[in-house]
């Protein structure tokens, strides 16, 4: 009789450093935020929707995205937000405060997004106000979450 192995798991983290192409539409996308400062978007082809992140076909069309771009934002809506409670983070990151934002010049129920947000009184969050991205000067590398650092409330 053939004894049945018995298989154990053992927990383990694996951190992995890789690259990968970003390809034609993401790869303008995290250029123009890295070298201008800038969140573009692209356009349906059929309908003109404003796609944000950049697609390469229109989720609604399901045809192929135009290569007309146009920037949006850098303003945007709050939609919505909510505190992370999460033991130790206060300490490692000021923010512990993410928002869900529509960033002018697209559709929020298509492009919606979640960051960090920078407020000094939590309290004076609202749903619907007006935010701004506050850009890292220094070494911007592309990727949406290192080059804006966070929101904050547009004053005024």
């Amino acid at each position: 009789m053939t004894e049945k192995a018995e298989f154990m798991r053992l927990p383990a983290t694996v951190n992995l450093e890789y690259k990968y192409s970003t390809g034609r539409y993401l790869g303008r996308f995290y250029k123009e935020l890295r070298d201008n400062k800038r969140l573009v978007a692209n356009k349906c082809g059929k309908c003109g929707r404003v796609l944000f992140p950049p697609r390469i076909a229109c989720p609604d069309c399901m045809v192929r995205a135009s290569d007309e771009w146009v920037e949006v934002g850098p303003q945007a809506t709050l939609i919505f937000f909510y505190e992370l409670q999460i033991p130790g983070l206060a300490e490692r990151h000021a923010a512990n405060y993410l928002g869900v934002l529509a960033l002018d010049g697209t559709e929020a129920e298509l492009s919606c997004f979640e960051h960090r947000l920078m407020v000094d009184d939590p309290g004076k969050l609202r749903e619907g106000m007006r935010m701004e991205p506050v850009f890292n000067e220094e070494g911007r590398t592309g990727r949406i979450r290192d080059d804006i650092l966070g929101f904050k409330p547009i004053e005024g």
